[in-house]
């Protein structure tokens, strides 16, 4: 009977891992989809393994701006995205919160104290993120190689975002 208590929140771990392997790795809000895939004007699918990353070459110079979509929990982003010669030079990422506030170093506070460490910890963790990504992008010039930080991934997902509706415009 002992064996069977142990073996079976092992089976459980173990069927859940694998279950997890055959869903989608893009998350997709419901009602969001249309069921069908579409490939932004700026990528490539030349067959190779690079199929699907951002093709600059394609991209006109300016500074272009684009907004996330909105979460209703955590607001959107603004991107900034400015383009010189095929390269991107500047890219500057603002958190908008749910009630259209500028996301500073005070957010997760609330009344301006720290009341809940927890939110407060994440909330610093996504508006420190929002640098990070912008600065990552100008350094390596692919959304793809933006890597997301732990405990920012719904900004990092809306940074993404963001940054293809600004390159869309770049290539129009």
């Amino acid at each position: 009977m002992k064996k069977t208590k142990a073996i079976l929140p092992l089976a459980a771990m173990l069927a859940l891992t694998i279950a997890a392997g055959c869903g989608s790795d893009k998350a997709q809000a419901p009602g969001t989809g249309s069921g069908t895939s579409s490939v932004p004007a700026y990528c490539t699918d030349s067959g190779s393994s690079s199929a699907g990353q951002m093709d600059l070459s394609k991209a006109k110079d300016g500074t272009y701006t684009a907004e996330s979509e909105k979460n209703p929990k955590i607001g959107y982003g603004k991107l900034e995205l400015t383009i010189q010669d095929h390269k991107i030079t500047k890219a500057t990422y603002t958190g908008i919160d749910k009630n259209g506030a500028v996301k500073t170093e005070d957010y997760g506070k609330q009344d301006g104290e720290i009341k809940d460490q927890l939110h407060y910890r994440k909330a610093q963790t996504a508006y420190k993120a929002h640098k990070t990504y912008a600065d990552e992008l100008v350094k390596v010039q692919q959304v793809e190689k933006v890597d997301a930080i732990a405990g920012a991934t719904i900004s990092h997902d809306q940074f993404v975002d963001a940054v293809n509706k600004a390159l869309a415009q770049a290539t129009r």
